[in-house]
């Protein structure tokens, strides 16, 4: 018994590394875009490809990797996974155009599809019921911890070695992984699958989840209501309708549809959707927040969230025990309310807040990602057979995947929306506290109310004139106003990150308002018991282990 919990123990270390290398990839660049655009000559619209075409890839092709890995051997397509994201992490970090490097990073996000529905599914085979929860509520934390640490890991990074070193720090953990996997991992497969790939079911997805994500990455700079954008949109839901009239009429189809008359899994699948909607959504604003109104830098922002992958690394794991007992109902429904509060109350978040302002806050959602990234993927994947996990597996992660992308996508609109008004009542009010100052000369007036009438004018600008440095400029008459000028030039920055600070409210209500939605499915989870496509004919001899 020691032995098989020591190598079940080591084979979720190995599948923990390539998930931990897929997610930490998905937000370990974005640090490094201004280094990549210094360095290749590149505009931020032609870099921002690098992040989009990893993202793009990776929601695309996630069901098909987990229906391959069921069709001919997940082992063997996990070791597969992990070449490819191995070997294109090198070519990405050696990339010599913003091109080629996009192109890498495609095919980096080809080889993490597979790791993140290979990994859930090589836990649900590995483990018997009883300990499964406990396993997967590692496998969780592994996987919020990589997606949140990303920023951090990528700006020391790129401040101490290069760019380069964001995609190399891969090769070591890569070959690891690689090698102990094929030494330790066992395989499994579903024995009722065929062995023909169902190109019908393949193509009408992928063309369904391709349309539908880039048109969420791409509305808000292309415009929601663009043709471009609609046309999207439109073709999405062709077909996506297309994609369920064929599985329907399908013997093998690559994704089994009864998963959803499962209440467990559907209800997992769609209560993770709005935990991923609010968990990205939020966190990506957050970082803005400490950037534009707390005056940080992007590095210290990142460092500065901490306290969300650490708290949820802490009860994801103790979540995935407590569900092998009481099911994952209740844990659910707890994470609901933990985010849910959370995200609300970054929207009281002001321009004097401080870093143990947001700290609290961010253990609260760090404790609702932690017991809910746990306990809603039990929940989904205890409603179904150990052979089917890899599908399952796709179909869940691809949840969490439109969750990040619709978060980041609606939130970012709502900022952006929001901003341009309260730019203008920033400089409305800044005008008029210069206007009813009774210190400062007219000429003076003149030239700070000019300044004052430009403020969050340029693109990415949004603060305050330094009247200070003004007064230098504008002789000794200003000059000797410069203790007084420096209070209005205090003043001024304050009112000016109060509204920036009022951007952003509406969007943390509504990621908030979006988890809380989650609650109605989650009541759907059940308590525990056997999975609803389980069955003792259909279990794998791993599942009884």
């Amino acid at each position: 018994m020691d032995t098989v919990r020591q190598k079940t123990g080591l084979s979720l270390f190995v599948l923990g590394l390539g998930l931990f290398m897929a997610l930490l990839d998905a937000t370990v660049v974005n640090i490094g875009v201004p280094a990549i655009m210094e360095d290749f000559k590149a505009d931020v619209s032609r870099v921002s490809w690098v992040l989009n075409a990893y993202t793009l890839t990776l929601a695309v092709v996630l069901i098909t990797m987990g229906r391959l890995a069921d069709q001919c051997g997940r082992k063997r397509l996990y070791l597969i996974g992990l070449m490819i994201f191995t070997g294109f992490s090198l070519l990405c970090g050696l990339s010599w155009d913003i091109s080629s490097l996009i192109a890498f990073r495609a095919f980096q996000g080809v080889g993490a599809a597979i790791l993140l529905s290979v990994s859930l599914a090589m836990v649900m085979t590995l483990f018997p019921p009883e300990r499964r929860g406990t396993a997967i509520g590692i496998w969780a934390a592994i996987g919020v911890t990589a997606a949140a640490v990303g920023p951090t890991l990528g700006g020391l990074l790129v401040e101490y070695l290069s760019w380069h070193w964001i995609f190399f720090i891969n090769l070591p953990v890569g070959i690891l992984a690689l090698l102990l996997g094929w030494m330790i991992l066992a395989e499994s497969k579903d024995p009722s699958a065929p062995r023909q790939v169902d190109f019908v079911g393949v193509l009408t997805l992928s063309i369904s989840a391709f349309s539908l994500v880039l048109a969420l990455m791409e509305g808000q700079d292309n415009g929601w209501n663009s043709t471009y954008i609609v046309s999207l949109f439109a073709v999405a839901a062709v077909f996506f309708v297309g994609f369920v009239a064929v599985e329907g009429r399908q013997a093998h189809p690559m994704v089994d549809l009864r998963l959803f008359r499962s209440a467990a899994f559907a209800g997992s699948w769609l209560t993770l959707l709005m935990v991923g909607f609010g968990m990205m959504g939020a966190i990506f604003l957050l970082v803005i927040f400490m950037v534009n109104v707390m005056g940080y830098s992007e590095l210290r922002a990142a460092i500065a969230v901490t306290p969300i992958p650490a708290t949820s690394l802490i009860v994801a794991p103790i979540t995935g025990r407590l569900c092998d007992r009481i099911g994952s109902r209740i844990p659910a429904m707890l994470a609901v309310v933990c985010l849910g509060l959370g995200l609300y109350l970054l929207s009281q978040l002001g321009a004097d807040s401080k870093w143990a302002d947001v700290a609290w806050r961010a253990v609260i959602i760090g404790v609702g990602l932690g017991l809910g990234n746990a306990a809603l993927i039990v929940g989904a994947m205890s409603a179904v057979a150990p052979e089917k996990a890899g599908v399952a597996s796709g179909v869940i992660n691809m949840a969490r995947q439109l969750g990040f992308v619709f978060g980041i996508a609606i939130c970012v609109a709502l900022y952006s929306g929001a901003l341009p008004g309260q730019l203008s009542d920033a400089r409305q009010e800044a005008a008029a506290l210069i206007s009813a100052d009774q210190q400062m000369p007219q000429p003076v007036k003149e030239k700070v109310l000019a300044g004052v009438a430009h403020i969050g004018e340029q693109q990415g600008s949004q603060s305050a004139p330094d009247l200070a440095a003004m007064a230098d400029e504008m002789g000794p008459q200003a000059a000797s106003l410069r203790p007084h000028l420096e209070e209005v030039s205090n003043q001024l920055t304050s009112i000016v990150r109060s509204h920036v600070a009022s951007a952003f409210e509406d969007a943390f209500v509504v990621a908030a308002i979006a988890v809380a939605f989650g609650i109605a499915p989650a009541l759907f989870i059940r308590r525990s018991g056997p999975g609803a496509l389980e069955s003792k004919a259909t279990r794998t001899p791993s599942a009884r282990t």
